[in-house]
């Protein structure tokens, strides 16, 4: 099936631009179409990584604190390496990526190791994290000393990230899919696994 993100998610995706301090402790809920539309869930303390956890705060919630629109909304899973990482965080609408692409934060220092589970952002080179994530499916603490710090930690559902499609590996062209979006994916690659929404919650006020 064929997800379309909607106009009204676009607007406030293009009009999202005031970086926001996200809470100290934070969870989002991804929900995806894997397993017949199963979810998963990240924990993310803001001192693990504040730039980055800042930056994800931003992208679920867009201003919104119910976090009814999110950037992820509608992103495929376009790299899947089994034993190594799952990659998503380029929009489905190439107006939104052309946005954001460019909204590089800097680096923070490496505190949560890249272990199984944790999420970090992925980069082409120190201090370029935008909008592109990935989760690790082994123990790469070797990425540690490359300057990829986790900012999350998968804490339930870790089976749902085990089973993304994981039959075209690298194969989408990341250039083609900031161009063209999901129309993209849909075409050539209708496997692919997408998430369909998110929802963001603040555990700091527990």
């Amino acid at each position: 099936m064929h997800h379309l993100l909607p106009l009204f998610a676009i607007l406030a995706l293009l009009a999202a631009s005031a970086a926001a301090t996200a809470p100290a402790k934070y969870s989002v809920e991804f929900h995806t179409t894997v397993n017949n539309n199963s979810s998963f869930l990240l924990e993310v303390n803001r001192a693990d990584a504040p730039l980055g956890a800042d930056r994800l705060w931003e992208l679920v919630t867009l201003g919104s604190p119910a976090g009814s629109a999110s950037y992820y909304d509608l992103n495929g899973f376009f790299r899947v390496v089994p034993q190594f990482v799952v990659q998503f965080g380029i929009s489905g609408s190439p107006a939104v990526s052309k946005e954001w692409m460019n909204k590089e934060i800097k680096d923070d220092p490496v505190k949560l190791s890249n272990t199984r589970g944790v999420l970090s952002y992925a980069a082409a080179g120190p201090n370029t994290r935008t909008t592109q994530l990935f989760i690790n499916f082994a123990d790469n603490s070797r990425l540690d000393g490359m300057g990829f710090a986790g900012i999350g930690t998968v804490t339930q559902g870790m089976d749902v990230v085990d089973a993304i499609y994981a039959g075209y590996q690298q194969e989408p062209n990341q250039e083609l899919i900031y161009s063209q979006g999901n129309a993209y994916l849909h075409s050539n690659f209708p496997k692919l696994d997408y998430i369909i929404s998110t929802t963001a919650k603040d555990l700091s006020l527990a």
